[in-house]
């Protein structure tokens, strides 16, 4: 073009450089800052869509306080749009940033909004250790300004990781205080984030119908008014926890509330598009449908979900889709397919430090050995989720444990029905304690198999005539076939 129009480029970016650095650092500041002020002037009112350009310039330009702000901007932006890798490296040089500013309460609140907007990329990239040490740093910031409202926040943030890394005790301790704390100060957004977490805390150490008491307190809100906020996720808040929802009342075969809370997850994240929710309510959903027996439809839901989660670099979320995935492939006569998801899973989840998916990969790893009789390979992963599931009190887990060792040691050539009798029975006791009905259904079918191997056919009917009218109840068809045939089945076994 002709001036004063013309655009000038360089012909090669190291010609550019080499320009760069010969100027002196006065004039280079100076010349930054101007760009700074000549941006501000050109896009007056809200700078959030220039916001990466505008805090580029404020730091070079050393403009402390203009970068700090910027940056912090450009980092919720990116954590809008779910591009958490670009919010995490927006945050951080704002965390740099900090460190040449001078000591205030609003630049220590700053310092605490940095921290607390990392935690969304944080946990879509699975890096649990650094978000609690960042969590901890916010919580000394927020007591040295008395901030109690931060602190909520903060107990919120941090129930949720403790109970991912299987810290369940610990989670269900910072979850009440988080919930009582937000009661006082009569904050509605903390209420529900707090018993959000607190009812997780309680799903996985096995508590079923009181963490869905807990969790499902605000579940119409999350449907109308929070609809579409997040509030202190990863992604959208209401995908995220109804999802939650619904796997507690899977587990407590409520199927027609879990769909219902599940489809809902889903129906929120196809309004939001945000690939998280897209991972995060599919997995839940395909849990849901696994867990019914609607393989068919649980797979296609896991394919979908797994392939977001490893498209858009959500490392927290990509082994809980392919654990999910794994039984299904297991439950529907897929075993190479079975064992290569969830070996892939469990080692992922272990590197990330997520315990209580890894726990629960290892039972999966148990489910699909059963399911190509390499009963070996069973007993083995089964031993080492319960001896993880005991250390870390998580019920669910050791009756999943228990439940596979018993299937386990009844179905090896040799046999070793004393120890499959004796951990079957533990797990029926267990799953009565924790009203886990569709677990309670499966353990009493595989005692029904074991009896009726030992020849005594009043014990197994018995238990598969248990296990039928449990199955019947909840609609869990794809099992009920199974136990129905075996009841059928009784011209081979003499008293």
């Amino acid at each position: 073009g002709s001036p004063p129009d013309a655009i000038y480029t360089f012909k090669h970016a190291l010609v550019q450089d080499a320009a760069y650095d010969s100027l002196l650092f006065s004039r280079r500041r100076e010349l930054h800052a101007r760009v700074v002020n000549a941006l501000e002037r050109l896009h007056r009112g809200p700078q959030e869509d220039h916001a990466e350009l505008l805090a580029y310039h404020a730091q070079r330009g050393v403009l402390w306080d203009k970068a700090l702000i910027y940056y912090g901007l450009a980092g919720r932006k990116a954590n809008e749009r779910s591009a958490y890798k670009e919010a995490i490296g927006f945050l951080e040089a704002g965390l740099e940033v900090i460190g040449h500013l001078p000591e205030s309460e609003q630049t220590t609140r700053q310092g605490i909004d940095i921290r607390l907007d990392l935690r969304p990329g944080l946990g879509a990239t699975g890096q649990y250790e650094r978000i609690f040490d960042t969590l901890s740093e916010a919580e000394a910031l927020a007591q040295s300004i008395d901030d109690r409202r931060t602190a909520a926040v903060i107990g919120v943030d941090k129930t949720h990781v403790l109970y991912q890394r299987g810290y369940l005790e610990e989670a269900m301790e910072t979850g009440r205080g988080a919930v009582e704390l937000a009661r006082e100060l009569d904050d509605v957004r903390l209420q529900i984030g707090a018993s959000a977490n607190l009812g997780m805390a309680h799903f996985f150490h096995g508590d079923f119908h009181l963490a869905a008491e807990i969790a499902g307190e605000h579940a119409e809100r999350l449907k109308r008014e929070f609809r579409h906020e997040r509030l202190g996720t990863t992604g959208t808040s209401s995908s995220h926890w109804l999802g939650n929802l619904a796997g507690m009342h899977a587990l407590l075969g409520e199927f027609d509330i879990a769909m219902g809370y599940g489809e809902e997850a889903c129906g929120i994240a196809d309004e939001t598009e945000k690939p998280f929710d897209v991972a995060m309510s599919g997995t839940w959903l395909g849990f849901v449908l696994t867990t019914a027996g609607r393989l068919r439809e649980a797979t296609d839901r896991l394919e979908l979900s797994l392939k977001a989660a490893e498209e858009n670099d959500l490392a927290f979320l990509a082994p809980w889709a392919a654990n999910h995935l794994g039984c299904a492939y297991a439950l529907t006569n897929q075993p190479e397919k079975a064992n290569a998801i969830l070996l892939s899973a469990s080692r992922q989840a272990e590197k990330l430090g997520l315990l209580l998916v890894y726990i629960w990969c290892l039972n999966s790893q148990s489910l699909a050995s059963l399911e190509a009789r390499e009963f070996a390979d069973a007993v083995r992963h089964a031993k080492d989720a319960l001896h993880l599931a005991r250390h870390h009190k998580t019920e669910w887990l050791e009756l999943l444990a228990m439940q596979r060792l018993g299937a386990a040691y009844a179905g090896m050539d040799a046999g070793r029905p004393g120890e499959a009798k004796r951990f079957l029975l533990q797990a029926v006791e267990l799953a009565k304690r924790l009203a886990a009905r569709p677990d309670l259904a499966h353990c009493q079918r595989l005692l029904g198999e074991l009896y009726r191997k030992q020849r005594c056919e009043q014990d197994a009917r018995r238990q598969l005539s248990a296990a039928s009218d449990l199955y019947r109840s909840m609609g869990m068809t794809f099992w009920l076939s199974r136990t129905e045939a075996l009841l059928a089945n009784e011209s081979s076994i003499s008293e």
